[in-house]
């Protein structure tokens, strides 16, 4: 088995430098659709089973439009969501503050434990192994 894995195009929350981890709004801009497009253009001799998603816009976004390439429809599986960032939730990116600290210490600092408040640590998020809880969910035969 092969598994293809890729990031969502540009998105709002991307040009307007917030975060954004949540299922709805900040969906693609015309670049992020114009990069999904090149993608799918890149996949198109590929024969692909099944194509997942996380549940925000922007990757259903990203998926329906490979998906309409690939003759596939986009599977949203919440295993896929990106990390819970608490508080910080629609602020800006480079917002000063203890809050953007601790978000920010597992990647200065190698803190995989740190988490902003009403947020979830990089560490947890990585032990829930989306991508394994997804490809056992979804096809039970190859785990």
């Amino acid at each position: 088995m092969k598994l293809y894995s890729a990031r969502h195009g540009e998105s709002e929350a991307n040009v307007q430098r917030i975060h954004w981890n949540q299922p709805h709004g900040y969906g693609l801009t015309d670049k992020g659709r114009a990069q999904a497009a090149s993608l799918a253009d890149r996949l198109a001799g590929v024969q692909f089973a099944t194509l997942y998603c996380s549940p925000t816009l922007r990757a259903v976004q990203m998926a329906q439009i490979v998906g309409r390439q690939l003759d596939l429809t986009p599977q949203v599986v919440d295993a896929l969501r990106e990390r819970d960032v608490g508080i910080l939730e629609g602020t800006g990116i480079e917002s000063p503050g203890p809050a953007w600290q601790t978000s920010v210490q597992w990647m200065q600092h190698d803190n995989h434990d740190a988490r902003t408040e009403g947020g979830e640590s990089y560490a947890l998020c990585c032990s829930s192994a989306g991508w394994k809880r997804c490809i056992a969910t979804q096809s039970p035969t190859c785990c």
